[in-house]
């Protein structure tokens, strides 16, 4: 998806004809906002990266290739940053300290497989601001030691006081296992814990409420659309 991302933002730069990025910019821009990332993680992954593009094709690999994608490369993420410091700013969120620690105040069974979980901040402080449509990330310490971020819709804030998420299981199918995350937020997460959660993020929202508007989902993905 990262080297996808890179290849689309090149392309916009030298083809005039290319469709708009900006789109792709502040989605991306907001997925990291509610991760948490810092403007110094660009150097740890651009390294890695482009080590591995040099890595799996070889000798097509110049120089001059190698110059050519490191200068996208940061012009991507100057450009990502700046978007992304703009992003705190507006929602007066510390980089260095972007998570919120919720206490869980209590599981709605939705449906099979679908638990609705309500949380309050434990700082007694108002909740942020949340626009109908956008997501947070919720971090979950698992039970063998691993901590693992998940992004989930907020569902509702209907009280003003709790923020809701609702969390479909993943069943693997195929062999494949269940999802960690979601099994554990289904299964054991209790009344009482704790999660760190942050700003929500996300521009799949409603700026005009004047115009008529239908809106259309099915299964789980109905999470997105009732608050707005």
């Amino acid at each position: 998806a990262l080297a996808a991302s890179v290849v689309a933002y090149a392309v916009q730069l030298i083809d005039p004809d290319a469709p708009s990025f900006d789109h792709v910019l502040r989605a991306i821009a907001y997925k990291h906002v509610s991760l948490g990332i810092r403007p110094e993680q660009y150097t740890i992954v651009g390294h890695y990266l482009l080590a591995a593009v040099a890595d799996v094709l070889g000798d097509a690999v110049t120089p001059e290739v190698a110059d050519a994608w490191s200068e996208v490369y940061w012009l991507f993420a100057m450009q990502l940053g700046a978007v992304e410091s703009r992003i705190y700013t507006e929602r007066s969120v510390d980089p260095a300290h972007p998570l919120r620690t919720y206490r869980v105040v209590r599981k709605i069974e939705e449906a099979h497989d679908i638990v609705s979980v309500v949380m309050e901040p434990i700082d007694d402080q108002p909740l942020p601001q949340i626009t109908p449509g956008q997501y947070v990330s919720v971090f979950v310490d698992l039970p063998n030691g691993d901590r693992q971020p998940r992004q989930y819709t907020v569902s509702s804030t209907a009280s003003g006081t709790r923020l809701q998420i609702t969390v479909n299981r993943v069943r693997g199918t195929d062999g494949a296992p269940d999802g960690r995350v979601s099994s554990y937020l289904n299964d054991e997460l209790s009344i009482g814990d704790e999660l760190d959660v942050s700003v929500p993020a996300g521009d799949f929202i409603i700026d005009d409420d004047e115009s008529p508007l239908l809106l259309a989902s099915a299964g789980a993905g109905v999470t997105t659309v009732l608050p707005i």
